[in-house]
């Protein structure tokens, strides 16, 4: 099992599951992409970088998503897996 952190909850994915970008992680999420906000170790990723943006085994993630023009920090309720 491979393991990052998303919001600093822990989530566990098999090697063959693994999100090896920003945008499959955000996706595997069943998240929007045009409202969400991503930092990932520290550092804000652009949207239009989410394809190309890679990400590793034990990356601290962090992700906001607009809705109605307020942000919502999204927590494990939040998120699918």
């Amino acid at each position: 099992m491979l393991i990052l952190s998303v919001n600093g909850q822990k989530q566990s994915f098999a090697e063959t599951d693994f999100p090896a970008t920003l945008a499959a992680l955000v996706s595997a999420l069943g998240l929007r992409a045009e409202v969400t906000v991503a930092e990932v170790d520290g550092e804000i990723v652009p949207q239009s970088r989410f394809a190309e943006h890679a990400i590793k085994p034990a990356s601290q993630i962090e992700l906001v998503q607009f809705v109605d023009r307020k942000s919502t920090r999204l927590n494990s309720s939040h998120i699918p897996l």
